[in-house]
């Protein structure tokens, strides 16, 4: 069975999703890249105050 490469563009969406944890085909699909940073920033400063 061969592996099909996905482009640096898909991983970097996979990545993204991952970090926010939306899946890939529901939520994600509505949000724009500077959304999906946005989310990203507001969870790490969530989790890094929850630290102190």
């Amino acid at each position: 069975m061969p592996v099909h490469p996905i482009s640096s563009q898909e991983r970097q969406q996979r990545l993204i999703d991952r970090l926010i944890g939306y899946s890939i085909t529901n939520e994600s699909d509505h949000l724009t890249l500077e959304e999906r940073l946005n989310a990203l920033e507001q969870r790490i400063q969530s989790l890094e105050s929850n630290d102190s």
